[in-house]
């Protein structure tokens, strides 16, 4: 019996290695029961899988279970996955439990007999398989680059097995923890991409928005009319007007362009106050003048415009008229024309042809006559 222990162990430490590679794949039942029988960490997943009691599964792993498995319908010689054989164990416990509960006794195993009479047939035939299972666990450790250990007889080449398995089991350990870091990353990868993508995405949703408001807009500038290119030259002008006015009058206030003015408009007042005295002067000297004389100036006194100066008909008459008083008294004076004349020519002292104020004042009264008095 110490070759088919000495198989169990094999068998269980290949199986665990197996199912570290994958629970999912499918194992021979009878591996899945020698495993059972031999390894605690399968019994450990058994029991975290099923919830199953551990006294319950230590009795289950003394028993003969493949005679149940047949009466639950599973098949000993198909691949069966970890599940299935987990279900299967399950299956059984509930049927012992319902026995017992109606019975009152535990259901028998049916393969405890056959199993005591049949293991000392079967001795060669376990030689036979602990020599392939030391050939598959050589080619294991060639494939995971294991060291080789050569010359170990029964219990020490068990534990080299051993030994190789559980360096299998860490390597394994390590390749999942690598794929699981190469999965984070390339999740994160892949929320990058799709970030990227969103970012894209937006972009080219703005540059198309971009692009429609552009085409849009040289549309209206083209579509304008005429009347609005009018609007707007009409405003323009109004608003250059405002600023040139503003610009203006910030310019005079700068160079005091104003009180200049100011200055000048003043100067200009009073000289056309003294300008309007003089003329309301001269008019009441001629109404003076001519009503000592006996003149007729109110055609001159109604315009206020006309000159002093005799016109060129009047110059005629003067010359044809004569040079003495006494001619003038006689004949010169019996007209308005003579009459002007003799005036004019009386206060034309200089004979310039024009009469000044100074004149006027230096002239001459004769008798009978008065001069209109000066304001």
């Amino acid at each position: 019996m110490p070759h088919q222990a000495t198989k169990l162990q094999m068998s269980a430490a290949l199986l665990h290695v197996r199912g570290c590679l994958s629970m999912q794949r499918g194992f021979s039942s009878k591996e899945l029961l020698k495993a059972f029988r031999g390894t605690e960490q399968l019994v450990q997943k058994v029991q975290d899988h099923t919830g199953l009691p551990k006294e319950e599964l230590e009795r289950m792993k003394t028993e003969d279970l493949q005679a149940e498995f047949e009466i639950l319908g599973l098949d000993m010689s198909s691949a069966v996955s970890f599940e299935q054989f987990v279900q299967a164990l399950l299956k059984l416990h509930g049927l012992r439990r319902i026995h017992k509960r109606k019975s009152g006794h535990d259901l028998p195993n049916t393969g405890e007999a056959a199993g005591s009479s049949a293991a000392t047939v079967a001795a060669p035939r376990l030689e036979k398989e602990l020599l392939d299972l030391k050939e598959k666990v050589a080619s294991l450790a060639e494939c995971f680059d294991l060291p080789k250990h050569e010359g170990c007889k029964d219990g020490s080449e068990v534990e080299v097995l051993q030994q190789q398995v559980r360096a299998m089991s860490e390597r394994v350990d390590g390749s999942m923890e690598q794929v699981e870091w190469c999965k984070e990353q390339t999740e994160q990868a892949v929320g990058m991409v799709a970030r990227l993508a969103e970012t894209l995405q937006k972009q080219a949703m703005d540059s198309y928005n971009m692009e429609q408001a552009l085409v849009k807009s040289e549309s209206k500038l083209i579509g304008l009319q005429a009347s609005s290119v009018s609007v707007l030259e009409g405003r323009l002008r109004a608003f250059v007007k405002a600023e040139l006015e503003s610009a203006v009058l910030t310019a005079m206030q700068d160079t005091r362009v104003l009180p200049r003015l100011q200055v000048l408009e003043k100067d200009h007042r009073q000289l056309c106050d003294a300008v309007e005295e003089d003329t309301r002067w001269l008019r009441d000297a001629v109404e003076a003048l001519s009503e000592s004389l006996g003149l007729d100036l109110a055609t001159a006194a109604d315009d206020g415009v006309k000159s002093l100066s005799p016109s060129m008909h009047d110059r005629e008459s003067q010359a044809m008229s004569p040079s003495s008083p006494n001619d003038a008294t006689m004949g010169g004076l019996t007209s308005p024309e003579g009459r002007n004349a003799a005036l004019f020519a009386q206060l034309d002292a200089d004979g310039d042809g024009d009469v000044s104020l100074k004149e006027f004042h230096a002239a001459k009264v004769a008798d009978g006559q008065r001069k209109a008095p000066v304001s």
